[in-house]
């Protein structure tokens, strides 16, 4: 008989309950008195074997991967209570679910009930010479499978005695489920927390998708994390498939049903997800029908991730009790957020470690750029010198003009070395990144190589920022040149996109000097270039800032480029972000913060300088002899006299002796005795009017922090030519006269 337990079953077994009730008070009355745990289902199988004719009884609950296997979880025989686990020598604890009543139960999610011949493979009924059985299926209330209840008969069973034991399974057949669910509920979750803390970090998430593929019975499990919202980039944290860790994949979102969960907060598809998203190669591989998958947010309600089941087979009723799920969502939330704090920890560490080092190089550059700038002065300036006194057509005017070649690569490589410090304040002003990049933008189309495709998106209303033009301009220069380097010889595009974006808060790609020693919040404002080109390892992205370090094996690289780009960057409040893969091509965004002002429009009036002669006494205040010379000769072939001092006090002394004839003082910052700064002080408290044009190795932006605003009247960096010099001491003179 293969029908569910009639109504008048159920009537029968429960008048029997009653009459063994007034026979056996103390067996009846536990039944209402036991909690619905174990004690409840060592009471039911007492109590068939007690009040019906079955010899045996068991409760069991399904295990295993599929649910393919028995383990019972009560079990009584003739009356006496047999545990579990010290029954194994007559019956099997835990055993295969196939050919046994209880697989023929499952199926037709009813009570059956026959002679046990029609289960030959039944080791279980053999083992107790059983003849007749009766079993009952054990489901949730959505239908979950649970486990079985059989109950076996030495005998044959007669209809009534069959009916009574059917009416007896249905009767308590809720109450079972329930207990039942309640344990395996546990057990589930005791796995799955087992799991999630026995490590941390991604193998904790690999680990806690093990647990839940196999509580829930499914081919995948997965945790992705939000790795770039702006573009709809993901990748996958633990991703286990038959219970197997697979590689971690970058993906994109759109198109996928991650692109649903992060509009919608979840997805479930009960069917036919494949088939709904036929071009996500990956669902293809796995088979997909049933998909499940809700969005991972931060206590701020900000999306961070996914955390998704996947199944090659439709997902029934199951799949509604959240209980676990939720339970996971929350550890797997925990555990991403947990990674994403520890990431911005080491990226803060490795911040603090550039600055240091940056501010050690800084130190170092500084001290031996100022030196190298005097010799540079007096080699360049002599070789001008000589130049001057020579015919064109003289064989030594060539050998010169490399000489003076030669010293301007050494200028800008320790002018490179020096930006890279990012010493001092920079010259700002207020700049509109769209206009120039459209200034430089013939520039960079001569620039690029044929086989690489220039492309511009520049957002419209950028507002302007604050910083030095020509730094600025050499970020872009830098970015543009290394993206063209990296293309293949094929060709490739390369992409120059402006927009007001905020930067990122962690290190996702590769982050330099996070929002800046003085940055806070506001708007900012993005440039970024990308490119299709053969990208990046991990290892050289580590190291692409570092001065010195150079991917180019034919000596053509310093390595000084990026290095220079990053302390501008550094100087101007901003921050770096690099993204890049070996043949997914690179991405450099920059982040500049925005300023409230407005940038003046293009065409802007410059005011020309006066160059006319002006024939006055120069004073010339330096310690470098070479320098005092070089500067003397070329201000006297210009058709001034010159007055020279070797330090601070002899300027000083200088000045009070000849004081009405002189017109403007050339004055070296780092001289013995008594320093630039302190000759400048030393003139303002005197009231002196002679206008200072301060000379020195270090750059002008690095002069203009360590002087105050209108104490000088010029800043000439050394080395310099004798045009430069003339030119500046004009400039000067004249509007002192003006």
């Amino acid at each position: 008989m293969n029908s569910p337990a009639s109504a008048s079953e159920e009537d029968l077994a429960l008048a029997h309950l009653r009459t063994v009730a007034r026979r056996d008070p103390e067996l009846a009355a536990a039944a209402a008195t036991t909690a619905n745990g174990q004690d409840f289902l060592d009471w039911f199988s007492r109590y068939v074997v007690t009040a019906t004719d079955a010899d045996v009884v068991y409760v069991g609950t399904l295990v295993g991967a599929g649910g393919e296997r028995i383990r019972t979880v009560t079990l009584r025989a003739d009356d006496t209570a047999s545990d579990t686990a010290d029954d194994t020598a007559e019956s099997d604890c835990e055993f295969a679910l196939a050919g046994t009543p209880g697989a023929g139960a499952l199926a037709a999610r009813s009570i059956t009930s026959g002679a046990t011949s029609a289960y030959p493979d039944d080791g279980f009924a053999s083992k107790r010479e059983a003849t007749d059985c009766v079993a009952m299926a054990l489901t949730s209330p959505s239908a979950r499978p649970l486990g079985v209840a059989v109950a076996y008969c030495g005998s044959a069973l007669d209809a009534d005695s069959c009916a009574l034991i059917r009416g007896t399974f249905a009767l308590f057949r809720s109450r079972i489920a329930t207990v039942l669910g309640a344990r395996q509920t546990r057990a589930e979750l005791q796995n799955v927390l087992q799991a999630s803390l026995q490590e941390s970090g991604e193998e904790n998430l690999v680990s806690l998708m093990q647990a839940l593929s196999r509580a829930m019975r499914v081919k995948t499990a997965f945790v992705a994390e939000l790795t770039d919202a702006e573009h709809g980039l993901a990748k996958s944290l633990a991703l286990v498939v038959d219970g197997e860790p697979l590689p971690v994949m970058n993906f994109a979102i759109a198109g996928t049903p991650t692109e649903a969960v992060l509009a919608d907060g979840s997805l479930f598809c009960e069917a036919g997800v494949g088939a709904t998203y036929p071009d996500v190669a990956f669902l293809r591989e796995l088979g997909a029908e049933g998909y499940l998958a809700v969005t991972l947010r931060c206590h701020h309600g900000k999306p961070i991730g996914f955390l998704g089941l996947i199944h090659d087979a439709p997902l029934d009723e199951r799949f509604r009790d959240v209980a676990l799920f939720q339970v996971c969502t929350a550890r797997a939330t925990a555990e991403l957020l947990r990674l994403r704090a520890e990431r911005q920890r080491l990226t803060l560490e490795r911040t603090i470690l550039d600055t240091q080092r940056a501010e050690s190089l800084g130190l170092l550059a500084s001290g031996v750029a100022h030196d190298f700038r005097n010799l540079l002065t007096s080699i360049e300036g002599n070789a001008d010198l000589a130049a001057d006194d020579l015919d064109l057509q003289d064989p030594l005017h060539g050998r010169l003009s490399a000489i003076k070649t030669a010293a301007t690569r050494a200028t800008r490589l320790c002018s490179q070395l020096q930006t890279y410090a990012g010493k001092g304040r920079m010259k700002r002003s207020v700049v509109d990144l769209n206009h120039l990049i459209d200034d430089i933008g013939e520039l960079l189309g001569a620039a690029m190589p044929k086989r690489c495709a220039l492309r511009f998106d520049l957002a419209a209303n950028l507002p302007a920022i604050e910083g030095d033009v020509a730094q600025l301009q050499q970020v872009v220069m830098n970015l543009l040149t290394n993206a063209t380097e990296a293309a293949p010889p094929s060709g490739c595009a390369v992409s120059v996109r402006t927009a007001l974006a905020a930067p990122p808060t962690e290190s996702i790609g590769h982050l330099v000097a996070p929002l800046g020693a003085d940055a806070g919040g506001g708007e900012y404002v993005l440039i970024e270039v990308r490119d299709e080109g053969c990208g990046m390892t991990a290892d050289v992205l580590e190291r692409i800032f570092e001065p010195f370090f150079s991917t180019k094996t034919d000596g053509a690289g310093r390595g000084l480029g990026l290095a220079a780009l990053a302390g501008i960057v550094r100087g101007h409040a901003g921050t770096i972000e690099v993204l890049s893969a070996p043949d997914e091509g690179t991405t450099v965004r920059v982040y500049i913060p925005a300023s409230p002002l407005t940038a003046p429009p293009r065409g802007w009036p410059q005011h020309p300088r006066s160059h006319a002669a002006v024939t006055t006494k120069v004073l010339i205040a330096d310690d470098e002899p070479t320098v005092r010379a070089l500067a003397e000769t070329m201000l006297v072939q210009a058709g001034f006299e010159v007055i020279l001092a070797t330090d601070g006090e002899q300027t000083l002394a200088a000045v009070d002796r000849h004081g009405d004839q002189i017109g403007c003082i050339v004055l070296d910052l780092v001289m013995p005795r008594m320093d630039g700064a302190q000759v400048i002080a030393a003139l303002k408290r005197a009231e002196s009017r002679i206008p200072i044009i301060v000379s020195s190795g270090f750059p002008q932006a690095f002069l203009a922090g360590q002087i105050a605003d209108g104490d000088v009247a010029a800043m000439l960096s050394k080395p310099y030519t004798a045009a430069d010099l003339v030119e500046t001491v004009d400039s000067v003179l004249l509007g002192a006269d003006t």
